[in-house]
């Protein structure tokens, strides 16, 4: 076996590079274009080191970052934020990259594998002496000195370089496993949109008489159903406040400020939200109480991006103290509809359709949906609450079976994601057999 002995050196990264780590360009999103240089966010960079795909990233013109131009082998670390996200720029990458203030660059010396150093930032023990020595402010932090500090074992080029392919050829055999099973779930959940649409347009009996609706995508319903307007369902809508936050969740006892991303999914969670700081509230020139969210509460989401504009779910349990923001509606429903039924209505495809095609907005990344184009959305109801109940209970049902399959997926991502952790660990920290390694290469 292989093990840390003299050939093994512990340095500190600074010494691995050619400059202490430069901080990135601090550009805001009135600078973003549709094209130009891809600019780096800490929220392009995956945990597992892959950027998210071009269309979902930013893009700025090249005079305003040519200090901040990556080159081939350049690493970033995330030193805000979500820490020890690192990032290795090939040289295969086609276009110029630049990076944002909120990364932190270094340029490796040629007494290491870029490759072999990427991964050791992958591992448990790099990722520990971080967490160690975060800075703990309003959000944890890490600076371009700290991560310079960080002490790493070094064995010889050639081990470095056996150690990165056999790290290769394994993470990719796990990356391949773990898309597998997120292309299963990514069926699930259109299996699962397919159930809704069905129930709120079919509902429970396939033998039922059907009607034309008159709406085209709307399609045939039930021949004792009917096409209602929203509006007609509803008695008020309120909207929230944004005041100002901290980026953290609020302790027991404090206010906190939901965040849209709350009903993303058509599940409500209450941990998408921020603290709203004490001192503040004073200040604030509303009822506070008037906003607080209650359990039933139906929210849809006002703005959003194109895809997730509208999204809505019902309130099952809150925490006390938490706050409608102005991206969310809180719906008070008539009588004559049954709350889940109507999530279920919002979450389907034909009310998808109407809240992509009326909701606008200058950047296709935030869309907003009015109150007058959501209260004249066109859905269809069957006549009583009992029936729309007893659509929902049959829908839960069936969902509970996908729910279930859903879970066990995402158990054995986390299970392979613990494995890739593990094995990157024992391989950069001298835990396995480099003969061996070379054999399987």
């Amino acid at each position: 076996m292989t093990k840390i002995d003299d050939n093994w050196k512990k340095i500190r990264l600074k010494h691995l590079s050619k400059a202490i780590g430069q901080y990135g360009a601090n550009l805001s999103a009135g600078n973003y274009l549709e094209h130009g240089v891809r600019f780096l966010r800490t929220t392009d960079i995956q945990d597992n080191g892959e950027l998210i795909v071009a269309e979902q990233g930013a893009y700025v013109d090249k005079e305003l970052v040519l200090d901040y131009l990556l080159q081939p082998n350049d690493i970033l670390f995330s030193r805000s934020g979500t820490l020890g996200r690192s990032y290795l720029h090939r040289s295969n990458i086609i276009g110029d990259f630049a990076f944002a203030g909120y990364l932190v660059k270094f340029r490796l010396n040629n007494l290491v594998y870029p490759k072999f150093v990427f991964y050791i930032s992958k591992s448990s023990d790099f990722l520990a002496q971080i967490e160690a020595d975060a800075i703990q402010t309003t959000i944890p932090n890490f600076n371009g000195e700290k991560y310079g500090n960080i002490g790493i074992q070094i064995p010889p080029l050639e081990i470095q370089k056996s150690i990165a392919r056999f790290l290769d050829r394994k993470t990719a055999a796990i990356a391949t496993l773990i898309a597998k099973k997120q292309r299963l779930i990514q069926l699930l959940e259109e299996k699962r949109t397919a159930l809704i649409n069905q129930a709120v347009t079919k509902g429970l009996n396939p033998n039922a008489p059907m009607k034309d609706s008159g709406i085209p995508w709307i399609g045939d319903i039930p021949e004792h159903w009917e096409v209602r307007r929203l509006k007609w369902e509803i008695n008020h809508i309120d909207q929230g406040r944004s005041p100002v936050c901290d980026g953290r969740l609020a302790d027991e006892g404090e206010w906190g400020v939901l965040k849209v991303g709350c009903v993303n999914g058509g599940i409500f969670n209450e941990l998408e939200h921020k603290a709203f700081p004490e001192n503040l509230i004073q200040d604030f020139d509303h009822n506070i109480n008037q906003f607080e969210i209650q359990s039933g509460d139906i929210l849809v989401s006002r703005a959003n991006t194109k895809e997730l504009v509208g999204s809505a779910a019902r309130v099952s349990s809150v925490r006390p103290k938490l706050m409608l923001c102005d991206k969310l509606y809180r719906l008070h429903l008539g009588k004559r509809v049954d709350p889940e039924f109507l999530i279920l209505l919002l979450n389907s495809r034909l009310a998808r359709y109407q809240f992509e095609r009326e909701s606008s907005g200058a950047s296709g990344s935030m869309q907003n949906i009015s109150q007058e184009k959501l209260v004249d959305l066109l859905l269809p109801f069957p006549p009583n609450r009992a029936e729309q109940m007893k659509i929902n209970t049959g829908f839960q049902e069936r969902a509970l079976i996908i729910q279930s399959s859903k879970s066990k997926l995402f158990e054995q991502i986390e299970k392979l994601q613990e494995y890739r952790r593990s094995l990157i660990t024992a391989a950069v920290t001298g835990k396995l057999d480099i003969n061996h390694l070379e054999q399987e290469a």
